[in-house]
């Protein structure tokens, strides 16, 4: 198997075990309420968010697994969330609400941009 996939399972195994032990940040009016539903994994790898568009409903639980070499951040674009440093090989985890504001950027390096495209219940 190639080194690139090889880091990919190792990322993707790291990712589900990070779910599983870290706590959740929860952002917005109402997320105490919110039942959660699906689990996503995104992926920071060559200064990038894979994907850099993920469809989410309010309750999802979103992941992101630095697979880089250097710290990167996933910081709302008007502040409102903010993973804090997240370190080569480590994760972070929110909770969507229907006020989670969608785009976000990489703190230490501004052109890292994605966004959390959400699908309302109806």
């Amino acid at each position: 198997m190639n080194r690139r996939i090889c880091r990919w399972l190792a990322g993707m195994a790291a990712a589900s075990a990070a779910a599983l032990t870290l706590t959740a940040a929860t952002f917005g009016p109402g997320a105490a309420g919110t039942t959660a539903r699906e689990p996503h994994l995104i992926r920071i790898e060559s200064f990038v968010y894979d994907p850099s568009a993920l469809t989410i409903r309010a309750g999802d639980t979103v992941t992101w697994t630095n697979l880089d070499i250097v710290p990167h951040t996933v910081t709302a674009v008007d502040g409102s969330w903010d993973s804090g440093e997240i370190g080569p090989g480590e994760s972070w985890s929110l909770i969507a609400t229907e006020s989670i504001v969608r785009d976000y950027f990489c703190v230490y390096h501004p052109g890292m941009r994605a966004r959390l495209d959400r699908e309302h219940d109806g």
